[in-house]
């Protein structure tokens, strides 16, 4: 589902606070990206307490950034947030990306043009992963093979066993059934 359509409550529609939401939830949720690399960054460069500090107000970020959402009244059920999701991820990987991918490649950097192709393959394949998703929600036997020899991983630990359908708890770690997925 595009939630394009979707409105603020009434009681903001149209004010300067829902605009100003908006940009604050914008900002917010780049720190929160940005602090995210940068931590990677600290601990690459070996500089634990930069990253711990990082990675702390990267959560503070994203807290911030989920609470101006949630006044906006954007973060809906699961299904229509994963249809959100996917379609944004549409919209990047069909038009912006290879646009994106267009000007690199006559601006010379060719390296970042194939970059943003291949992103936007990635995000191709995000999509589908999302509407998959959604497909489980709306028809929970969807999830199921047919085949008894159908691979399942436990994403909390990666143990892999076979069958029709994952098992309720995994041998190894005991998450539930949800943990598993077909691969």
């Amino acid at each position: 589902m595009n939630n394009t359509t979707r409105r603020v409550p009434s009681a903001l529609d149209g004010t300067k606070t829902a605009e100003n939401l908006r940009q604050a939830f914008e900002k917010e949720a780049v720190n929160f990206a940005k602090g995210s690399i940068f931590s990677s960054a600290a601990q690459n460069d070996g500089n634990m307490s930069a990253k711990r500090v990082l990675d702390e107000q990267a959560d503070n970020d994203k807290r911030l950034a989920e609470l101006w959402l949630s006044y906006l009244d954007e973060i809906d059920d699961t299904l229509e947030n994963l249809g959100e999701l996917a379609a944004a991820k549409s919209i990047l990987s069909s038009e912006y990306y290879p646009v994106f991918a267009e000007i690199a490649d006559e601006e010379g950097f060719e390296e970042i043009g194939e970059k943003l192709r291949l992103a936007s393959f990635a995000k191709s394949n995000h999509t589908k992963t999302l509407e998959d998703e959604q497909e489980k929600l709306t028809s929970p036997a969807s999830a199921y093979a047919e085949s008894p020899d159908t691979p399942w991983l436990c994403s909390a630990c990666g143990y892999i066993v076979r069958g029709n359908t994952p098992p309720e708890r995994c041998p190894l770690c005991s998450y539930p059934a949800e943990y598993f997925k077909k691969i």
